[in-house]
């Protein structure tokens, strides 16, 4: 957009329809394939440690056909005067010690084989609406955390973004009001450098 343009533009994003489980793939995957319930549960937490331990070393792991995961680094965050968590600045290689250095979460590039996979199945799209931070509905959102809640005793925003497909700005908006209220349902507590949410006991 140029300065001064002042027309509304309009961009694609994906609205997931649901969040499958892993009780819902296994369940899937054992009615239609010749894997058995057991064996899917066995092989996705061997594969997870396995996936963990092998990071934690240092190393990158490629599944062919599957993709490439990697650890991402960061750096321990400090409160600024406001009381905000920031990235500490760093000018010069003895100002960082190993042990401001944090991990921050996997990275996955899928494989060119999963994406040709991908892109040759048929799919097509539908315009759905996309919420904003004042058009959830209340009892819509506390009904759908609530569920939430009961199956995995908390969430994040991520998940939120996930349950009500919205951006990242506005969960944040949200969750915010959300544990501001003067009663409110839901506190945060925070895990690393991500808040974690759950229901309080009013």
């Amino acid at each position: 957009m140029k300065p001064g343009d002042s027309r509304q533009t309009y961009h694609v994003r994906h609205k997931q329809r649901h969040v499958v489980t892993a009780e819902e793939l296994r369940a899937h995957m054992a009615s239609h394939t010749l894997l058995s319930e057991g064996l899917f549960e066995l092989a996705i937490k061997t594969l997870r440690d396995e996936l963990v331990e092998q990071l934690l070393d240092g190393n990158g792991v490629h599944i062919e056909g599957l993709g490439f995961f990697s650890l991402e680094l960061g750096t321990a965050k400090v409160r600024d005067e406001q009381g905000r968590l920031r990235p500490k600045t760093y000018t010069s290689e003895e100002q960082l010690p190993t042990r401001d250095v944090v991990v921050e979460g996997i990275n996955f590039a899928p494989d060119r084989e999963m994406m040709s996979l991908l892109l040759s199945k048929e799919c097509r799209f539908e315009r759905l609406k996309y919420y904003t931070a004042d058009e959830i509905p209340r009892d819509e959102l506390l009904q759908t955390l609530a569920d939430h809640c009961s199956q995995h005793g908390e969430f994040t925003r991520g998940d939120f973004q996930r349950l009500f497909h919205v951006t990242r700005y506005r969960a944040d908006q949200i969750l915010a009001a959300l544990v501001g209220e003067e009663r409110p349902q839901y506190c945060r507590e925070k895990r690393g450098t991500s808040w974690v949410y759950r229901k309080t006991d009013t």
